[in-house]
Formats: structure tokens, sequence, C-alpha cells
């Protein structure tokens, strides 16, 4: 298509014309389109152009990064100008523009409803799920405060954060005077809702001021430095506990999404949100490094993920990449845009001080699955996995800041404890590239100077398998380097540098950015999404009404059945029961009613019959048996069903056991904390009675252990408790080791391949 079809365009164009038009891009859904929205078989030439060029979202497949990516294109990432934004004048006739207006008020009308419900039901489930959790909550916190007492604190010593800690039990930041701000207040404890609505206002004043060409201020006029504190201090109480080198498993959430480079542009992070999904437990993201720099509104983007994960704990995770250094912040434009967004007093100081302490505190490495490492640089021959995690990097605010002592000397130490050893292994993760299949290396070397950054090191194709192959993993991601595509596979697959920056050096320069997809229940289990956004197209376009209607009801609906599956024995008894000539039929109302009773939440299930069950043509009465027989045959008829049924009921309950127990989070659980696990378990016993005699936790590790790693994870910990559920009563018998019950979409720890060759079809 060459640059001047546009204008060969008639000004009402045929089928035949838009085809001829879109070229190799046609296809059936842009031909569906065209039928829905044309008027005598014609649209206008403005439509045409609008609707070829909104197939910007395009999914490629990664077959574990072993292949290179193949190129699929998905429907539209735009949906069709809705009928409320079509212009009246090009309709001849007042008939045609009073049927087009009722119309138009029919469709807002039933869109707004569908919001309306979608809102209702997501309220509901949240209230039974608070209910659900207080008493789940009220034994986890004896837990927390028997760790509190058991645990042996070994943070490094601090004087800033020492001082914070002070100053916090003291009622700060929350009693800092607010003054005359105009912007929103946020609750404490901070909520996901909360954080939504703060995304949604930062997304309008973005839309504003790239729109009228203002001055990016973005969030100073919104949020008060008391609550950017709030945010801020409460993600360095969750990322000063983890290691250096982070484990993370996708057997609760089904998935996990890992995000490149951002460098503070604020219309990518939410262009990814949109058509991703917000960050929640059931839908993580891994942001491996570089959020700051370069864009308008990094401070923004610090601030949501900051806040999304201490909203819903397991929803954010975050790398440090090289530019988040204080030194390099104060260069690249972060150290400014902060100052100047919350100088209204000390608080702004303070407020860089943390985000200052955040960085250096950020993990290093994420591993998926035990199958991915995710590093924000590359690897080289001076580090391992356990070399990172000997490291203080707590010590290390700056990398390229420090004296030419540390930095140039090769035995360099100082009295705060830097040394050359640990610099050079940070450079390295962090500034690191992979070598081109083709380049050279001196000797037997692998690694060498990277001279054209001036930092870290070029690693070789040889070395990518060696290092793989020394931890047991099956491919690297990494990100540092934009792509033309927003990726790249480098060394026979076996690296992918990501990159979710799109248009990064202008809106001239175009380059894609792209986020990857991680699920083992999908076929791949990886892909591929790229985009392109920029001001000038409308990255911060506003979501439609039909487009938010649809997305809000599929997510309610989902969360629906999660809370069938919860209820599944309770509720398909109670429609037996009630159906005492066993027609599998009853009328509406007794069904709605049954729903009510059963379920933890009341919704308008007269309403949401449809959704779930056959409706007769009357309206009346309801064929429940699809509900039921789906329900019945969720989790099988096996041996192992009921088991499985039951991690399912109590997936909450494992999870937080499992991550209170896990004190070094390395995502399985050694003897000695499993050990300390049973310990705090028999002090909180009411009558004095042990439920762990601590003379048999050899026997107990080795009843969970499965695949005898000496450890513990968590597919061993939660079939375990459920396989062998019996043996704390009974600890004195026999303890037999069995193999147990895979959980659904889950491999065990043993069969990788299985892994390889997940059941599930897709997302």
């Amino acid at each position: 298509m060459g640059a001047g079809a546009s204008a060969l365009l008639p000004a009402e164009c045929t089928k035949d014309d838009a085809r001829a038009f879109a070229g190799e891009r046609w296809n059936v859904t842009m031909d569906q389109r065209f039928d829905e929205i044309c008027r005598d078989g014609k649209i206008a030439k403005e439509v045409v152009i609008q609707h070829e060029h909104s197939f910007g979202l395009e999914i490629r497949d990664w077959r574990r990064i072993a292949e290179h990516a193949h190129q699929l294109t998905e429907a539209a990432v735009k949906e069709a100008p809705p009928i409320l934004e079509v212009d009246v004048e090009q309709i001849t006739g007042n008939k045609a523009a009073t049927r087009l207006q009722g119309a138009s008020r029919k469709t807002a009308a039933y869109n707004e409803s569908k919001i309306k419900v979608a809102k209702r039901i997501n309220c509901s489930l949240e209230h039974a799920a608070e209910r659900k959790q207080n008493k789940l909550d009220a034994f986890m916190s004896k837990l927390t405060e028997k760790m509190d007492t058991l645990e042996e604190e070994k943070q490094s010593k601090d004087q800033l954060l020492d001082t914070i800690d002070k100053m916090r039990k003291a009622g700060w930041p929350r009693n800092l005077p607010k003054d005359e701000h105009p912007g929103i207040d946020l609750p404490s404890p901070l909520t996901k809702d909360a954080m939504c609505e703060l995304l949604e206002k930062l997304n309008e004043q973005a839309r504003k001021e790239t729109k009228k060409k203002k001055a990016r201020n973005g969030i100073k006029d919104i949020l008060h430095a008391k609550y950017a504190l709030q945010i801020a201090t409460g993600y360095m109480d969750i990322v000063r506990k983890l290691p250096s080198v982070v484990h993370v498993n996708t057997q609760q959430s089904g998935k996990i999404t890992v995000v490149g480079d951002l460098h503070g542009q604020l219309r990518d992070l939410i262009h990814i949100f949109r058509h991703n999904g917000m960050p929640s437990f059931d839908n993580p993201y891994l942001f491996n490094g570089d959020l700051v720099d370069r864009g308008d509104y990094s401070v923004e983007i610090v601030l949501l993920l900051f806040g999304f994960a201490v909203a819903d704990p397991g929803s954010v995770y975050i790398n440090r990449g090289n530019h988040e250094d204080m030194t390099v912040c104060t260069g690249y434009g972060f150290v400014d845009e902060l100052v100047n967004k919350f100088s209204q007093n000390t608080a702004g100081r303070h407020l860089l001080a943390i985000i200052d302490t955040i960085f250096s505190l950020l993990p290093l490495v994420h591993v998926i699955d035990e199958n991915i490492a995710v590093v924000h640089g590359g690897i080289s021959d001076k580090f391992d996995l356990d070399s990172l995690k000997a490291i203080n990097r707590r010590l290390y605010r700056t990398l390229t800041g420090l004296p030419q002592s540390i930095t140039h000397d090769e035995n360099g130490k100082d009295d705060e404890g830097h040394t050359h050893a640990d610099w050079s292994i940070l450079m390295d993760c962090l500034w690191s590239d992979p070598a081109p299949g083709s380049e050279r290396f001196p000797g037997e070397l692998k690694c060498k100077s990277n001279d054209e950054r001036g930092g870290g090191v070029l690693w070789s194709e040889q070395f990518t398998k060696e290092w793989l192959s020394q931890h047991k993993l099956g491919c690297l991601i990494r990100s540092h380097e934009c792509q033309d595509e927003g990726y790249k596979t480098h060394h026979e697959g076996r690296v992918l540098t990501l990159f979710s920056a799109s248009n990064y050096y202008g809106e001239d320069e175009e380059n894609d950015g792209a986020i990857l997809v991680l699920s083992p229940l999908q076929d791949p289990p990886g892909k591929l999404l790229t985009y392109s956004t920029c001001y000038a197209k409308g990255g911060y376009e506003k979501l439609r009404t039909a487009e938010l209607a649809g997305k809000m009801e599929s997510a309610a609906l989902a969360r629906v059945e999660v809370c069938l599956l919860d209820h599944r024995r309770e509720l398909v008894a109670a429609l037996k029961a009630k159906d005492v000539n066993g027609t599998g039929q009853l009328k509406k109302v007794e069904w709605a009613a049954i729903m009510n009773d059963i379920l933890p939440v009341k919704l308008p299930w007269l309403h949401l019959a449809e959704k779930f069950v056959v409706v007769t043509k009357k309206g009346d009465v309801v064929t429940y048996l699809p509900l039921t027989e789906k329900l019945e045959a969720m989790f099988g008829e096996s041996e192992g069903s009921s088991q499985r049924e039951n991690l399912f009921r109590n997936r909450d309950a494992l999870v937080k056991l499992f991550r209170l127990l896990d004190a070094d989070q390395s995502g399985s659980l050694d003897r000695a904390e499993f050990a300390k696990g049973c310990e705090m378990i028999n002090s909180l016993a009411d009558d004095g009675e042990k439920l762990f005699e601590m003379s048999d936790i050899d026997g107990f590790m080795d009843a969970l252990d499965v695949n005898g790693d000496g450890a513990i994870s968590f597919a061993e910990f939660s079939d375990g408790l459920l396989n062998h559920g019996s043996m704390a009563a009974h600890s004195g018998a026999e303890i037999g080791v069995h193999s147990p019950a895979k959980p659904v979409g889950e491999a065990a720890a043993a069969e990788p391949e299985a892994a390889a060759q997940p059941e599930g079809g897709g997302e």
C-alpha cells in the first residue's frame, strides 16, 4: 500500500474500495465490521482510513523462546466508532437521524445497565471475600506475632530507615497536613479501588496535558505528598524483606506478564492495563526495571506500581534496572521531575530519599516456575544466582556514583562495606548485553568488556548455554535495549530482549513496545503482545461505554464462577433437593432464591439467570442441569477429585500460610523454615496440646518432599497438607510417601516435560 493510497479513495467507499486500500491486512473481522457500519453498502473515506490503522495490537506466539516468534494478527485493538460518535450530518433525511438517535439512547442505556450490574457483582464479591478472610486473618496475625518473636531480624542497620520507622510510629506520614490541596484522598490501608481511581485521574490529566500541550505536571495537583509517602513507605516495607533473587510461580494465578523498560511513558502502561487487565493476584505483572527517566510521567508510573503492590500483594513484582540509580536519575530527568511535582515542603525530600532507598532494595532477578530467569541487563562469568543472593544490595544506592577506589581497583573496598567484586557483579547484572552470534571473543573468553556502553559485559552464545545449564533453566528474559518490534531473540532463541516503551525516541522515530504473557495453561506457554502508542494518535483515549461495559461484565462474571466453585457441593445439593421430581427445572424465582441462600453474595440473580442457566421462552422457568453438570464435572470423579476441590476451596489460606513460613521468599521451605512453622502453630494451641511433635519433623519433611530435593515447594506443601492431613494428629503412626494429586492446571515439579506441554488450551 503506497503512501498516497488514501488519496485515491473516493469520498464514499464500497467494500471493494476498502479491501483494495487495506490490501493483505484485510481479514474476516474487517469484512464483518464493514457490514455493521455501512449505509447503502458504503462508508465514508475517513472511516476506512481510521479502521485500517486501528489494527495495532499484534499477537506473536513464543514457544518458550526456543523458536523465533511467529507473527499472527488478532482482532482490532479499537472497536468501531460507537454510534454516538458517528457524524449525523452524513446521514440524509430526518427519519434516518431520528432512528440513529433512538438507537443510540437504547444502546447507551443498555451499556449503563451492564456496568451497574458488574459494579454490584464486584462490590458483593468483595464484601463476601472480606467476611471469608476475617477468621483467616485473625489466625495469620497470631502467626505473624509469633514470627516476630521467633525470627531473628537480619536487616542492615540504616539511619534513614530507623528514622523513618520512628516517625511512622508517631503517625507520620498520615498526620501531615493536606492544607488546601485539591487532590484525592487515599484510604489507610490502601485499596485496589483507590489505586484504580488514581489511575483514572492520572489518565485524564495526561490526556488534557497532551491535548493542550501544557506542562507535564501530572500527579502534582492530584495526589498530596502525604499520600505519595504512604504508598512509598508501604512498598518499602515489602521490598526490604525480599531477597536479591525472588522465585515466583504461576500455580495460583495461572499466568504472569513480563513488562520491559517503560521509561516514564505512562501512555504505554495504561495501554498495557487496558488490553491485558489490571494487576491483581490473579493477573500478576513483573516489571523488569527502568521504570523511570526520559519520559514525562516517571513519578506516576513508580507510585502506581508501588501502590498496586501494596494494595494487592502478589499483583506486582519489580526488578531493579540500571536507571533505578539516583546518580543516573539525576542526569536523565527523574530527580528533577520528582522535585517539581512534590516540592511543597520537606515531604518532597523525604519522598526522594525513600524512593532512593527502595531502588537500592529492589530484587535483581526473578525466577519464574523454576524455568525462566528475568534480569534487567544480563549475565556474566563473575556471578551465579547464589553469589547474587550473598550481596548486600542495600549498600549500592548508586553504581555509577561510587569512588574510583571501588570502581577501578580490583581489590578495592571501603569502611562502608562496598567492594569492587560486588560492584562489578551488580554492574554486569544491570548493564550487560548479549553479544551477536558473529561476535569474536579472544582466546577462550566467553565474556568481554561492553565498551559501547562503558559498563557491564558482552556475553557469548556459548556462555548462555553454560549459565542456563548450570542453573537448570530453560531461558533468560532481559530488557535494557530498545528494539524495533519491541522484542528480539538471541543465542538460538534462549535469550529474549523485551522492551515496552513504544516510540521511545520520539513520535517520529517509531518502534513497537512488547510485553510477554507466560502461562502453563496456554499453548504455546508464551505469547508476545506488541503495540505502538503516541500522543498524537490518542495514547490516552477514554474507554468507550460499550467497550467498558463488556470488559467489566466479563470480569465480574468470571469472579462469580469462582464463587460458584467454592460452594459447588452445597449449591448442587440444594438445587436437586428443591427439584423433588427430578425434572432438571425450577421456577426462576426458586432458582434465584437458592442462589442467594447458598452463595455469600446477594446478586440480582433474576437478571443474571440467562448467564448461568437456560431460561424458557416464557421466562418463568429455568433448566439448571447444564449448570450442575458443569460444576459436578469441574474436579472430576477420580480418587483425588475431593482433594483437588479441598485445595481449591482453601487456596487463599494455603498461599498465606506458605508465604508466612517462607521467610527468605525463596519459593520453597527448607527444614529450618518448616520446623519454625510447626513450632509457631504449636504455640497457638489453646489447650496447650502440641499439634506437631518436633521429634517427627524429619518424617514430615520426607513425607512432603516428594521429589527429594531437600525443600518443600508450594505444590508439595499444598498437596501434602491435603493428602497427609491426619499426620499431625497421628504423629506416632507410620508416615508413607504418596504421589500427590496435581492441582488443576499444575504440573508436578518432578515432571518438566509435562510442564512444557500444558493441558490447557488458552488463557
